[in-house]
């Protein structure tokens, strides 16, 4: 039989200026130490405006961003964490970009785009207003999905996702 870790669900919040001891310490003790991402305002914008909603099971976490202001990522300096696994970012509302050290993508409501942490990238809220992401362990989707590596920063739409992964 198969043992698993217990499932972890939580939400985590910030609505402010990103300064000051509060901002620091969700900054710091959630979002990079928890969360491994690091959150800071939109482009353009000057406060962070997000509620995140997470559930990890084991190889698997799924999160939900909903706001008006949030760069949610993994900088160069966290991406050196050694976590070798891949995002499946998916848009909700509006056009969601999503930023890698490649280019910046725009997915569109119900699109996807398969990505790895081992880069520096990331999504930002602001007209998209809401996105979701899986963050799957590199092993447990190899051998589930082999060519999954060829979809990296591809849009994956709804009708192809079947057919590709």
């Amino acid at each position: 039989a198969l043992t698993a870790p217990e499932p972890v669900s939580f939400v985590n919040s910030y609505k402010g200026a990103p300064r000051g001891a509060r901002y620091e310490h969700w900054l710091e003790d959630i979002c990079r130490g928890v969360c491994k991402m690091n959150i800071g305002p939109s482009p353009g914008a000057d406060i962070v405006d997000v509620r995140v909603q997470i559930a990890s099971l084991g190889s698997v976490t799924f999160a939900t961003a909903i706001g008006s202001s949030a760069n949610i990522g993994r900088t160069r300096e966290i991406a050196r964490d050694g976590s070798d696994d891949f995002t499946l970012i998916c848009g909700v509302r509006g056009p969601l970009p999503f930023h890698s050290q490649r280019e910046t993508e725009m997915i569109g409501p119900s699109g996807m785009l398969l990505g790895e942490l081992t880069d520096a990238s990331g999504a930002s809220l602001g007209n998209c207003r809401e996105f979701s992401t899986l963050v799957i362990d590199r092993t447990t989707l190899l051998m589930s999905s082999p060519k999954a590596e060829a979809l990296l920063f591809k849009q994956i739409g709804r009708a192809s996702c079947r057919e590709r992964v």
